[in-house]
């Protein structure tokens, strides 16, 4: 989808837990600053990335504070998303957010009916410091069907314990419209809706959107795990 915000939307949240997001088409204090991270020449290359399919563990390099738990291995899925658990193979349509149906313990950076391999021209690389940061990059990735070509990528900040995705230039449209941006806890009952199915059109992924998922100071969600 190539779209630009025509009216600013700004903010949104919190979920039950008290995650927040905003996003640099807003005026509103707090807004991001988009800084793509190039990891194309430092970080590893995603191998195995196909149709509908996920590929990991791989290793965050710290504990990352996500929801009320602790996160330190990632799971990549084609179709635009990251798992911090796995149980099995997901493809399109994914369920919204939140929703207790599988998949679950998710980053939907952006997702869709996307296509790695063959002749894909789709890249995906991931990058540590081992410390504090990890990116994880989508490098023009077409759609199963409708072609085109999508950048996107999720950078997780221990140092704040934000989540941020940023979007590239996005070229195309996507099957039947569906699509999914927010994040998710590992049971499902709690998350943090940007996008679904191209609405709100005024929250449509474009060239230089910085994205940012912010935890709570505190909170009064009690967990039952």
């Amino acid at each position: 989808v190539s779209s630009s915000r025509l009216t600013p939307f700004g903010a949104g949240g919190p979920d039950a837990y008290g995650y927040v997001w905003i996003d640099n088409d807003t005026t509103a204090p707090g807004t991001p600053t988009y800084n793509w991270v190039d990891i194309t020449t430092v970080g590893d290359s995603i191998e195995g990335l196909g149709d509908d399919n996920i590929v990991g563990p791989f290793s965050v390099g710290f504990d990352f504070p996500y929801y009320w738990y602790q996160v330190n291995q990632f799971y990549v899925g084609s179709n635009g998303y990251l798992r911090f658990s796995f149980s099995g193979q997901w493809a399109q349509p994914f369920p919204g957010i939140p929703d207790p149906a599988e998949p679950n313990d998710v980053l939907a950076v952006l997702v869709a009916d996307l296509l790695f391999g063959g002749a894909s021209t789709g890249r995906a690389y991931y990058y540590s410091n081992g410390v504090d940061s990890l990116v994880v990059s989508f490098i023009q990735v077409p759609g199963w069907s409708t072609g085109g070509s999508h950048t996107f990528q999720v950078v997780l900040n221990r140092a704040d314990s934000t989540i941020t995705y940023q979007y590239g230039p996005q070229q195309g449209t996507f099957s039947n419209d569906e699509t999914l941006i927010g994040i998710e806890n590992a049971t499902g009952t709690v998350g943090l809706q940007y996008l679904a199915d191209l609405q709100p059109s005024q929250n449509l992924p474009h060239d230089s959107l910085a994205l940012v998922f912010t935890p709570p100071d505190s909170t009064s969600y009690q967990a039952h795990d």
